[in-house]
């Protein structure tokens, strides 16, 4: 027997099922276009533009009465051009007990590929940022018998330059970590210390590299860059404004077992 032809849907189902398609296409359409772009440069840093006022309104409503109820209110928009990131990088030094230097660990891994160099970028992060620290008040007296606590902070170190710096070379800022009572902190310059969790962070990091690679002791040192926003390139600006500043955190000794 010859096949049959299948039946053709009624025309009236063809018809609703279009509206169908074409106003759930539309309520999405909605939703991306009145969601916000960007971000875009402006005078005063970056900032999100948003999107059409009729799109808001109506992506808002449909979103809200339909496609929350389809768990489809994402607005397609990604952030993919992070430009206020800093930079950070890390190496960390590993010693043996005498002190000679056995291996260095560099992190991200400029040999690694992307995904693991990604990873390695959070990683990073964990050691910014640092935290202000605000000026004392009245000195403070130690009970008998103890002694006052004393706060690490951030101090610059001094180098001796020699000849005139090239106009276009990066500045570099140097700092360690240097212990004081807190009423014998500096006050004339703004001063910060290393975070509590960057702290633990950089002690967890430098511990399993020693164990890793049986090391005795090790130094870590961290590299900062402020982000270089697009509204920066609007101005002359020289490369030394944006320093990259070099901090030493304290050597980490790995327990006696």
């Amino acid at each position: 027997m010859p096949p049959t032809a299948p039946r053709p849907l009624p025309r009236w189902l063809v018809i609703l099922g279009s509206i169908f398609v074409v106003g759930h296409l539309g309520a999405i359409v909605f939703l991306v276009l009145g969601a916000q772009s960007g971000p875009w440069p402006t005078p005063f840093g970056e900032s999100n533009a948003s999107g059409p006022y009729f799109a808001q309104t109506i992506g808002s409503y449909l979103s809200d009465n339909y496609l929350r109820h389809l768990r489809m209110t994402h607005n397609y928009h990604f952030v993919s051009n992070r430009t206020d990131e800093e930079y950070v990088a890390f190496d960390v030094i590993l010693k043996d007990a005498n002190g000679r230097e056995i291996k260095k660990v560099s992190i991200p891994d400029p040999d690694a590929n992307f995904w693991v160099r990604h990873r390695q970028k959070i990683l990073a992060r964990n050691l910014v940022p640092d935290v202000p620290v605000a000026p004392a008040g009245a000195e403070k007296i130690a009970a008998p018998g103890k002694k006052l606590l004393k706060i690490p902070f951030w101090e610059p170190v001094e180098e001796k330059k020699e000849g005139v710096p090239l106009p276009n070379q990066p500045s570099i800022t140097k700092l360690v970590i240097r212990r004081e009572i807190e009423h014998l902190i500096p006050r004339d310059r703004p001063v910060s210390k290393v975070s509590d969790w960057s702290m633990v962070a950089a002690e967890e990091y430098q511990r399993f590299l020693c164990e890793k690679n049986g090391a005795a002791k090790s130094d870590l040192i961290r590299y900062y860059r402020q982000p270089i926003l697009p509204e920066y390139l609007a101005i002359r600006q020289a490369p030394n404004s944006f320093p990259e500043i070099v901090s030493y955190f304290e050597e980490y000794r790995a327990p006696q077992r």
